[in-house]
C-alpha cells in the first residue's frame, strides 16, 4: 500500500474508532487515494471515462448499495427498482451495456424522492444508495470536485449524500429499535466494513478493522431502554422520549377524503436549554416552538391511520445564529421512530391496547393555531364552544368560554404555561388582569379565574397587507408608507429591506398586525396610490 493510501486508511481508522462514524472529509481522502478524478467542464452532461480510479470508486459505491439492499426489500419487497439499478450498474462496469443505456435508468430518482418525502422511513436511504452507485459509475463521485475540497458534513444537504452515507443511514437504523446506543454501534460496524471494502479494492485483502475498537466503543454506549410494560399514551410518549400532550381524531369526510380517519398524537419534548452543535455552549434562547411529524401513515385496525407529532422549543445560539435547529436533548433519545413503535407494540395484544387508549381517551380539547375567526363562528357547535358569540363583528372579535376545555386548552399545540414561557415577547398583561397574546393572524385575549386558570377567551383577527412585486422597486410605496404609518425615511428604507417574500407577494412589518378597519383603509389608500396589494386573511364580509 502506498503512503497516500496508508495515510488515508490510518486517519479513517482513527476517526471511526473515536467517533463511530466516518465524516465526509474522511471519505473524500479515501476516494482521492483511489486515484485522480478525470477533469471535465462544469455541468457537463457527458459521462466520464471508465478509468481505473472511477471504476474502483464505483465498485465501492455499488458494494454499499448491495449491503443495504435487503433493508429496502424488507421495507417494500414489491419494488424491484433499486435491485434493477444495481444489476444495470454491474452490467455497465463489466462492459455489457453502454453508458447511454445506464443513463436511461437514472430518471427513477424523482419517484425515489417522492417515496422519501411520503414514507420518511430510513430504509428509503437504501434505494437512494442504489441510485447513487449508478451515478458514480457514470460520473464518478461528484463530491470529489474541487469546489467540495473544503466541505464538511454540515455543508452537505441530505439530497447530496453519497452512496456510502445513504447506506450508513439505512444500516444504522435497521434493527436498532430506535435505540441510540444500538444505532451508534451499528453505524460504527458499517464504517468498519466500509474501510475493509475500500482496502480490498486497493489490494489489501488481509486488512481488518481492529475488533478492540468496536468493543471499546460499544462499552461506552448507554444501555438499551426497556419497553414499558403498561400500554398507555403516557408510557408510549415516554418511550418515544417525550411527554403526552393530547391527541385528536379526524374522521373520513364522505365524498371528500380518500384516506381513512387518522389519529394524531402530539408529544411534548420539553427542556429549558440545549447545546449548540458548533461551539458546544448551552443556550436558553428560544427561536420558536417547532412541530414536526415523526410517524405518519401508520396503519391501524379498521383502515385508520396513526400520526405522531413532536412539539418542542427550537433554541438558537447567539454566537451561531445560522444554525437552524437546536432541539432539547430529549428529542435525540430515539433515532428511528418507526422501529421504536414496532418495539413498543411487540407482544400479544399491545397494539390493540394502544388503539383502545386512542379510542377511549379522546379528550375534549381545543388547539388554537392559525385559525380563521369566521371558522370558529361557523363551527361553534362542532367545536363544542359554550357561551360563544361575536363581540364585535366589525372588528372580527369572537369570544367563548375556555374552562370547559381545561386542562386540554392549547395555543399552537402548547399549553398556556408553555406558550407564555417560550414567547414572552408576544404577551402583554393588561390592567384588568387579563393577558393578550399574539398568535400568527390572531390576537387572543384571555381572562383568568380566581385560581389563575383561563376561563374565557376572545379572538381578534390580525390582518396583513401583501404587496405585489418587490417593494423596493415600487416608486409609490415609500411615500405611502410614511404617510400611513408616520415613518421616517430611514424606517421606510429598513422596512423595504426586510420585506418577507410570500408566494409572489411581499409582507412588510408596518403593514402587518392590523385590525380589520385599518387593513381595509390601508388597502384602499395603497391601491389609490398605485400599489397593487391584497388583504390576508380575507375579511369575513368579503369572503364568498
Amino acid at each position: 500500500m502506498e503512503n497516500t493510501e496508508k495515510s488515508a486508511l490510518e486517519l479513517a481508522e482513527k476517526e471511526i474508532a473515536e467517533t463511530g462514524a466516518l465524516s465526509f472529509p474522511g471519505r473524500r481522502r479515501l476516494w482521492e487515494a483511489m486515484g485522480p478524478l478525470e477533469p471535465r467542464e462544469q455541468d457537463s452532461g457527458t459521462p466520464r471515462s471508465l478509468t481505473g480510479p472511477l471504476k474502483k470508486r464505483a465498485e465501492l459505491a455499488l458494494a454499499c448499495a448491495k449491503k443495504v439492499s435487503r433493508i429496502w426489500c424488507a421495507f417494500d419487497g414489491e419494488d424491484k427498482r433499486p435491485r434493477h439499478l444495481m444489476k444495470q450498474t454491474r452490467a455497465y462496469l463489466d462492459g455489457k451495456i453502454s453508458a447511454e443505456a445506464l443513463n436511461a435508468e437514472r430518471g427513477v430518482i424523482d419517484d425515489f424522492m417522492i417515496i422519501v418525502e411520503d414514507e420518511g422511513d430510513s430504509a428509503t436511504a437504501a434505494a437512494l444508495a442504489a441510485w447513487d452507485a449508478l451515478v458514480v459509475a457514470l460520473e464518478d463521485e461528484s463530491l470529489l470536485e474541487p469546489c467540495c475540497a473544503d466541505a464538511t458534513d454540515a455543508d452537505l444537504d441530505p439530497y447530496d449524500w453519497d452512496a456510502a452515507k445513504n447506506a450508513a443511514m439505512a444500516w444504522r437504523d435497521a434493527a436498532s429499535g430506535g435505540d441510540p446506543g444500538k444505532r451508534a454501534v451499528r453505524e460504527m460496524k458499517y464504517w468498519a466494513w466500509y474501510l475493509e471494502e475500500w482496502a480490498r479494492l486497493l489490494g489489501a485483502e488481509d486488512y481488518r478493522f481492529p475488533p478492540r475498537y468496536i468493543r471499546a466503543f460499544q462499552e461506552k454506549q448507554a444501555p438499551a431502554r426497556p419497553v414499558p410494560q403498561e400500554v398507555t399514551l403516557e408510557s408510549f410518549a415516554e418511550y418515544m422520549g417525550g411527554r403526552y400532550q393530547f391527541h385528536t381524531y379526524a374522521s373520513l369526510r364522505e365524498g371528500y377524503d380518500r384516506e381513512p380517519g387518522t389519529y394524531t398524537v402530539s408529544l411534548w419534548f420539553g427542556g429549558n436549554r440545549s447545546t449548540c452543535p458548533v461551539c458546544h455552549k448551552e443556550t436558553e434562547l428560544v427561536d420558536i416552538v417547532h412541530g414536526d411529524r415523526c410517524l405518519w401513515k401508520i396503519p391501524l385496525p379498521g383502515g385508520r391511520k396513526l400520526e405522531v407529532h413532536r412539539i418542542m422549543p427550537n433554541f438558537r445560539c447567539p454566537d451561531h445564529p445560522d444554525i437552524p435547529f437546536i432541539f432539547p436533548p430529549s428529542a435525540e433519545l430515539v433515532s428511528n421512530y418507526n422501529a421504536a413503535l414496532k418495539d413498543y407494540w411487540k407482544g400479544p395484544g399491545r397494539k390493540q391496547a394502544f388503539v383502545e387508549q386512542l379510542e377511549n381517551r379522546l379528550p375534549r380539547m381545543l388547539n388554537i393555531q392559525a385559525v380563521d375567526v369566521g371558522y370558529l363562528a361557523n363551527h361553534w357547535e362542532e367545536l363544542h364552544l359554550t357561551n360563544a358569540g361575536w363581540v364585535d363583528r366589525e372588528m372580527e372579535q369572537y369570544a367563548f368560554d375556555v374552562a370547559p376545555f381545561l386542562p386540554n386548552f392549547f395555543l399552537h399545540s402548547c399549553t398556556l404555561e408553555q406558550y407564555l414561557r417560550y414567547y414572552p415577547d408576544q404577551v402583554r398583561r393588561l390592567e384588568d388582569g387579563s393577558i393578550e397574546i399574539e398568535l400568527f393572524r390572531l390576537w387572543i385575549r384571555i381572562w383568568m379565574d380566581e385560581a389563575g386558570r383561563p376561563k374565557r377567551a376572545m379572538l381578534t383577527t390580525r390582518f396583513a397587507i401583501w404587496v405585489a412585486g418587490k417593494p423596493d422597486k415600487n416608486p409609490f410605496l415609500p411615500k405611502l408608507l410614511a404617510e400611513l404609518r408616520g415613518m421616517t425615511p430611514e424606517q421606510v428604507k429598513e422596512s423595504l429591506r426586510t420585506a418577507k417574500p410570500v408566494s409572489r407577494d411581499y409582507e412588510l412589518e408596518p403593514l402587518s398586525g392590523l385590525t380589520r378597519p385599518e387593513a381595509i383603509r390601508f388597502q384602499a389608500t395603497l391601491e389609490a396610490g398605485g400599489v397593487e396589494c391584497r388583504i390576508l386573511p380575507t375579511p369575513i364580509a368579503q369572503q364568498g
